[in-house]
C-alpha cells in the first residue's frame, strides 16, 4: 500500500468517526435532532447550500465553512436557516452570521428577528439567564469580553429586531424586544419558563 492510500484511509475514517459522532452524539456533542436532519436535508436538496466544501448561499452572500471545521452549533444554524426560508414572508431577506447575531431576518428591509444559536439548551438556558443578570439597565460602557449576555444586549440594542430568538437543537425561546436608547425590555411570548436570575 502506498503512503497516499494509507492516508486516504486514515482521512476516511476520521471522516466515518465525524458523521458517526454527529449524528449520534458522544460526551462532548448532542446527537442531531430529527428536526436539524429534517432542515438540513431540505437545505441540500434545495441548493441552499452543498456538503462539497459547505456553502452556505444566502441573499446577503456566500460563506464558506470548512466541513471539518464544523462546530455542533452549525447544523443548528444551518437548520434554522432553511427553516427561516420557508416562511411566507415575501418581503424577506435573511442575513446569515449579521452582526454577532447567528441569524438576521429583515421584513421590508426592517430587522424583524434577530435569532442566536447555541449547541445545547443548557448553553441556551447560560446565554439566558447571562443576557438577564445585565437587565435592566445594562452597563453599555463595560467591557463585553467573556460577557455573552451582555455582548448580545448591545448588539441588539444597535440592529433593535422586532423579536429576538434563542434556538438551540431541543428548544427554542422567543421573545418581544422593546427598546429605549440604553436599555432593552424581553418578554418572552413562546418557549420554556426562564428560570429566575439572582
Amino acid at each position: 500500500m502506498s503512503s497516499k492510500d494509507w492516508i486516504k484511509g486514515i482521512f476516511q475514517a476520521a471522516a466515518t468517526d465525524f458523521a458517526n459522532r454527529c449524528v449520534n452524539g458522544d460526551k462532548r456533542l448532542s446527537p442531531l435532532t430529527e428536526w436539524e436532519a429534517q432542515r438540513i436535508q431540505e437545505g441540500l436538496a434545495k441548493g441552499i447550500f452543498d456538503i462539497n466544501g459547505s456553502v452556505i448561499k444566502t441573499e446577503g452572500g456566500t460563506k464558506e465553512y470548512k466541513f471539518f471545521g464544523f462546530n455542533r452549533e452549525y447544523f443548528t444554524h444551518f437548520a434554522m436557516l432553511v427553516e427561516a426560508l420557508s416562511w411566507d414572508l415575501p418581503n424577506a431577506r435573511i442575513e446569515f452570521e449579521y452582526k454577532h447575531l447567528d441569524l438576521m431576518i429583515f421584513d421590508n428591509e426592517q430587522p424583524y428577528i434577530g435569532i442566536e444559536v447555541k449547541k445545547s439548551r443548557k448553553d441556551a438556558e447560560t446565554l439566558i439567564a447571562d443576557i438577564f443578570r445585565h437587565l435592566p439597565n445594562p452597563d453599555l460602557n463595560k467591557h463585553d469580553r467573556g460577557m455573552d449576555g451582555l455582548r448580545k444586549i448591545k448588539y441588539l440594542l444597535e440592529i433593535k429586531p422586532k423579536q429576538f430568538w434563542i434556538v438551540s437543537p431541543e428548544m427554542r425561546w422567543k421573545f418581544e424586544a422593546s427598546y429605549s436608547t440604553s436599555n432593552i425590555e424581553l418578554k418572552l411570548f413562546e418557549g420554556p419558563e426562564i428560570k429566575q436570575v439572582a
